[in-house]
């Protein structure tokens, strides 16, 4: 009921009786190409949380640029990240970044592409999406777990989560994506953090 990857050698022959045929001899790389593909996709993971790391995150954008549909691109940014560190240790700073990598996961489609920058950023990009208001209503779910969560265990930190984002109907190149939903969430950041921001992205959106 499955299949096996095989690297095939032949060469051209003559039989005996003057025939000509084809020696092939066929060996079994299944689980060469298995181990490829899983150092591929361990290549575009962040090893951390599970979800895409930024080159893997930037290859399936680019896969959609100039796509026309509706979408939203937002960052998100744990404030006061750093004091859960220097507070209660790096190995409580992986739980809570691995806990906000669940919920992320817990709101989202598995074909939205959820991304960690590095630190304490992350990057979710929803194709296909027409509802704003669905969306920031996951949002918000997301961001009332997590201040829970930090109030119960980690409560000196006062870490919230602040989130900036565009929405457009066809898709730009992912730094334009990255600058434009950046300069929302510092917004968000300079005005009263944790909170959820999302703009129109200029000259993309039509109506």
């Amino acid at each position: 009921g499955g299949y096996i990857w095989v690297y095939d050698v032949g060469r051209k022959s003559v039989s005996g009786d003057g025939r000509e045929v084809i020696i092939s001899v066929l060996i079994d790389i299944t689980q060469r190409v298995s181990d490829e593909e899983t150092l591929r996709n361990e290549s575009k993971r962040d090893s951390l949380t599970g979800l895409y790391n930024r080159k893997g995150a930037t290859e399936l954008v680019l896969r959609n640029v100039g796509h026309k549909g509706r979408y939203l691109y937002l960052m998100a940014d744990l404030d006061h990240f750093k004091q859960v560190n220097d507070i209660y240790g790096h190995d409580c700073g992986d739980m809570v970044l691995q806990f906000f990598a669940e919920q992320l996961r817990e709101q989202f489609r598995k074909n939205d592409v959820l991304c960690r920058i590095g630190g304490d950023e992350f990057i979710i990009y929803l194709p296909e999406c027409d509802s704003q208001q669905s969306v920031v209503e996951k949002l918000t779910v997301i961001s009332q777990n997590y201040c829970n969560m930090i109030q119960k265990l980690y409560p000196k930190s006062n870490s919230t989560v602040s989130f900036g984002g565009v929405y457009g109907d066809v898709l730009d190149r992912p730094e334009a994506l990255y600058r434009a939903a950046d300069q929302v969430l510092y917004k968000v950041k300079h005005s009263r953090k944790g909170q959820i921001m999302l703009e129109p992205i200029q000259g993309m959106e039509r109506g």
